[in-house]
């Protein structure tokens, strides 16, 4: 039954997998998943309407190759700043996922010090307000946010990183190391994380 259901749903694969190829910006994600009792891995790619799901026994290029998206994408790529990912030549540019940088600093929150608090607090509620922002600009037929406005947002994502890196330069700790870690992947991954593309304007990522 699942081999007679592939064959009839194949051509509606085939349309989804050229429209996401074919795409100025898409999506790309992946999760561990059980198969029989193994680890496994999903994968997927969406932009707009169009999403396709695989499933495959590696989490790196191997499944990304079988998945058929990326080594014919060349698009801007939105993803969580994985490795694997860079090594496709034919991507035009990387946008990487505010979603994932926004679990990073919200556990910053939960497992830092006052002053880390403060610090991971001013980043998310600037990635939050050029997101806000971008929304605001769409409705309004606008191709960019203010300048001003776009221009203090991302002084405050970048001060919060310098000055995270900087509490927590030492690290004595694990949970220092992972602190340091997430502010250092904000600083020097920056324009990835605030890439301007002419879907999302300044917001590259989901929430």
């Amino acid at each position: 039954m699942a081999r007679k259901i592939a064959g009839f749903i194949s051509p509606a694969i085939d349309v989804i997998a050229r429209a996401l190829a074919a795409s100025q910006v898409a999506h790309f994600d992946e999760t561990g998943f059980r198969v029989a009792g193994k680890l496994a891995w999903v994968h997927s790619a969406s932009a707009g309407k169009h999403l396709l799901v695989t499933v495959h026994a590696k989490r790196g290029k191997d499944g990304m190759d079988a998945a058929g998206i990326l080594p014919a994408f060349a698009g801007i790529a939105v993803h969580d700043a994985w490795a694997p990912y860079d090594r496709y030549g034919t991507v035009a540019a990387h946008a990487l996922c505010n979603a994932h940088i926004l679990r990073e600093l919200t556990a910053v929150t939960e497992t830092g010090t006052p002053r880390d608090v403060i610090w991971a607090g001013q980043a998310t509620r600037a990635l939050l307000a050029l997101k806000k922002a971008a929304g605001a600009a769409r409705e309004a037929g606008k191709d960019a946010i203010g300048p001003d406005l776009l221009v203090g947002h991302e002084k405050d994502v970048r001060d919060a990183a310098a000055a995270g890196i900087a509490l927590n330069a030492a690290r004595r700790t694990k949970l220092e190391k992972k602190r340091h870690a997430h502010y250092r992947h904000v600083r020097d991954l920056g324009e990835e994380y605030l890439r301007r593309n002419p879907r999302s304007l300044a917001w590259s990522g989901r929430s």
